[in-house]
């Protein structure tokens, strides 16, 4: 009975109890949609029962942004929050990239969990390839924003000299984060980055840019009523962080070429946080714009909730994107495609590729007014030759959503935790 027993005990003693999985969603970056990211993950989770604890550790500006994270993380007892101060981007790029390292690696090693999702992995790339490692048990995936091809192609020396070096300093240092012995898995935002670009050392898999539909709380009329637009004028759209690079200058240079009686069509709607270093500038132009031209000008220069920005994509009837030397995705392009929202954005990068694929609207030279003051006449005077599909994109939307977003996050992590 004894030798019995001593078996029984050997045996359950040689069994390896895994623990549960702790996954810990890790974002230092208030902007853009990464509150939408955070919340629609966190819902997610939730209401599918995934097993373990979920930590969310985000900046005070993003659960300032996004007060329903923590209404979320307060209704289930395996979610918590940390809250960090907002980290202020000052110095080189080595020191800022340092300094995040030195964040994330303060944070993982006093929570220890068993997977951490980099919410904006290229924030973490030097780090990572610099040798940042733990002492415990831990798997790092991430979120790609920026891959350093451009729609899966590569930059040759003869498209100039510092977009070469450029390149190829991106390229080694994303190599070299591939090397870091906790990256299992990245998840890009750029299908064509994922079938050009294979890896032996981590999984790279395709992630749609996923935003959650928003109803709005009221309808395009009474949108329109509120802010003020008057009856005879189209309304175009500018929304989301205020920034020299999103094309705002070239913009409101284009409405300048327009003729006053075009001009007298127009209703421009600018709705986003300016930038402070274009804050100056900005408020100039806008201010001559309204003193010199005739179209109607409505502007609401600061963050708004996702309810608001719902109302105003109602409201709209174009949606203006005209970013410079983004080659990215973007969450307006999709918002505006849920909406059914024709839109006139640059031709460059990603952004281009959807518009034309899916005939979303119009690509244009974004650096050139002239073309955008071309395509927005197109619109205004020629609708019928406004390049835009409903039924392309609501493909387009559909192939975009927060559900498939999550789902293929939350798979790919859970899968590799079975495996370990």
């Amino acid at each position: 009975m004894q030798s019995m027993s001593h078996c029984i005990f050997r045996f359950l003693s040689s069994i390896k109890i895994k623990p549960a999985t702790h996954l810990l969603l890790f974002d230092l970056n208030a902007g853009g949609h990464h509150g939408q990211y955070i919340k629609q993950l966190t819902e997610y989770w939730s209401t599918n029962s995934y097993p373990g604890l979920l930590s969310i550790v985000v900046t005070s500006q993003l659960v300032k942004r996004h007060q329903e994270i923590l209404e979320i993380t307060e209704q289930y007892d395996h979610i918590e929050i940390r809250i960090l101060p907002d980290f202020e981007k000052a110095g080189t790029l080595i020191e800022i990239s340092k300094e995040q390292g030195r964040i994330l690696n303060d944070t993982l090693t006093e929570i220890k969990p068993s997977h951490c999702l980099l919410m904006d992995f290229d924030l973490f790339q030097i780090p990572l390839a610099l040798g940042l490692r733990f002492q415990f048990p831990l798997v790092i995936c991430g979120i790609y924003f920026r891959p350093f091809l451009e729609l899966g192609k590569s930059v040759q020396l003869r498209d100039g000299f510092r977009r070469y070096v450029r390149y190829m300093r991106k390229r080694a240092i994303f190599s070299s984060a591939l090397n870091n012995p906790h990256l299992s898995s990245l998840f890009s935002l750029d299908r064509y980055f994922v079938d050009a670009y294979h890896s032996s050392r981590a999984h790279i898999l395709s992630l749609c840019d996923g935003i959650e539909s928003q109803n709005p709380s009221m309808n395009a009329t009474q949108m329109k009523q509120q802010i003020g637009v008057e009856d005879h004028r189209k309304v175009a759209l500018f929304f989301g962080s205020i920034v020299k690079r999103k094309g705002i200058f070239e913009l409101l240079e284009a409405i300048t070429i327009l003729s006053p009686s075009d001009q007298e069509k127009l209703c421009l709607v600018i709705v986003g946080k300016v930038a402070s270093e274009d804050q100056n500038t900005l408020l100039y132009q806008l201010e001559s714009l309204e003193r010199s031209s005739r179209v109607q000008l409505i502007k609401e220069l600061h963050f708004i909730t996702d309810v608001e920005m719902a109302n105003y994509m109602t409201a709209s009837d174009l949606v203006l994107l005209p970013y410079i030397g983004h080659t990215h995705s973007s969450g307006i392009l999709v918002r505006a495609a849920i909406a059914g929202k024709p839109v006139l954005g640059s031709n460059d990068g990603l952004i281009g590729r959807y518009i034309r694929d899916y005939k979303l609207g119009l690509d244009v030279i974004s650096t050139d007014p002239s073309e955008i003051a071309t395509g927005i006449l197109m619109w205004l005077n020629s609708p019928d030759t406004f390049p835009f599909a409903a039924s392309k994109s609501n493909e387009f939307a559909s192939k975009h959503s927060a559900k498939q977003f999550s789902k293929t996050i939350f798979d790919q992590i859970y899968t590799e935790s079975n495996d370990l």
